[in-house]
């Protein structure tokens, strides 16, 4: 999976995140066994403001980039580091697919010419599957996409899972692949970086290829569903020793914040003011339960969403008992799950034996260096490396 991060001591990566609401930076101190996160800073930023026209403002971007970059003294350091750069979840999207292929002659063991010709196949067909996805599951164009990467997580010869095909007999061949691919207006946005910040080695990096880092690596994630929270949609990643399934709807982090914003008709400092002392558990038992009742409608519409993607993937939810764990991504995370727990004994979809955790930074095996505060919500960069 690209990069190794256990190479020599002192190299480090340097983790972009420009994500729709802020721009963060994260630095990774490659170890022998072990990873180093050594610096951390987030910057608010509205260069995505435009984001459901597919725009970015990258006059804005450069200017709000530059000045963390400076902060974390990178500036003029990044054409000497690795880069991975994340993108918001709208843009930059996975998608895992299932593969069939069969072979003419069955009894004749597969050459390295062979080979390569059922990969040639399966990377084309892999695509005619995503364009499907992309079009019914996602509703989105097709054509405004780009594949950028392919990677084959299993391979089945006559219902065996193999390492290689080459030397196999046999004539029906499955495969499950995670396909990367991205907005194409949006990778514009990589030549305008190495040029304005003189990147050489840099790559756009999706979470779910730091997840298939992780699941080769040790079985933390095994037997997890685990949700991605996003300001304007969640993703979700079915994990059983290796990545099953991506699935995303249209429910993130800001219905909720306009739900509590309508509902209370609060300014958006009073909503924000309001959802930091919610999270921090500040408020009288009579405005807490005011505002459980604002965000309800927004709650309710997650759930059914989520729920729906439950009763989608039964047949995949072969292993039990299963974790649903949240990625730290939002302050009213807490009261989402709360909401949750209350409501899913009246749904069996939701009381079919799952259990509910946070994804805890601590369970990951980097080191944090010394001093260094690093916020929960910064998981999802930390998995980016694993890539």
């Amino acid at each position: 999976m690209g990069f190794s991060l256990f190479k020599n001591k002192k190299e480090q990566s340097v983790v972009l995140d420009l994500d729709v609401e802020s721009i963060r930076v994260l630095v990774v101190e490659k170890g022998a066994g072990q990873n180093t996160i050594v610096n951390f800073y987030e910057q608010e930023s509205k260069a995505w403001d435009n984001l459901k026209q597919g725009s970015l403002d990258f006059d804005v971007l450069k200017k709000d980039l530059t000045a963390v970059l400076k902060k974390l003294g990178l500036l003029k350091k990044l054409n000497k580091q690795e880069v991975i750069i994340g993108l918001p979840a709208e843009v930059l999207k996975a998608a895992v697919v299932k593969v069939s292929l069969e072979r003419e002659d069955e009894t004749a063991k597969i050459s390295k010419q062979e080979e390569a010709k059922i990969r040639e196949a399966l990377r084309h067909k892999a695509g005619q599957l995503l364009f499907e996805i992309i079009q019914k599951e996602l509703g989105l164009e097709p054509h405004n996409f780009q594949i950028l990467r392919h990677y084959i997580l299993e391979s089945k010869v006559s219902g065996y899972k193999v390492m290689s095909l080459f030397g196999m007999r046999g004539k029906q061949m499955e495969f499950k692949v995670l396909l990367v691919f991205a907005l194409s207006s949006a990778l514009n946005l990589a030549p305008k970086l190495v040029k304005d910040f003189a990147l050489k080695n840099y790559s756009l990096r999706h979470p779910a290829e730091g997840l298939v880092g992780l699941l080769q690596k040790q079985k933390l994630l095994n037997s997890k569903i685990l949700v991605d929270l996003r300001q304007n949609l969640t993703t979700i990643f079915l994990c059983n020793q290796i990545l099953e399934t991506i699935s995303e709807f249209k429910v993130g982090s800001n219905h909720f914040i306009k739900s509590l914003k309508q509902n209370c008709k609060l300014t958006n400092s009073e909503t924000k003011s309001l959802v930091e002392l919610l999270a921090e558990n500040k408020l009288s038992p009579g405005v807490k339960l005011k505002v459980e009742k604002a965000l309800w409608p927004a709650f309710s519409l997650w759930q059914s969403n989520f729920v729906q993607y439950l009763k989608k993937k039964r047949k995949d939810l072969t292993f039990a008992p299963c974790q649903i764990c949240f990625f730290k991504t939002s302050n009213i995370l807490k009261e989402l799950k709360t909401s949750i727990e209350k409501n899913q004994v009246s749904d069996n979809q939701l009381n079919a034996g799952f259990k509910f955790n946070d994804l805890e930074l601590s369970e990951f095996p980097v080191k944090i260096k010394q001093g260094l505060h690093l916020p929960e919500t910064a998981l999802s960069m930390v998995i980016l490396t694993f890539s």
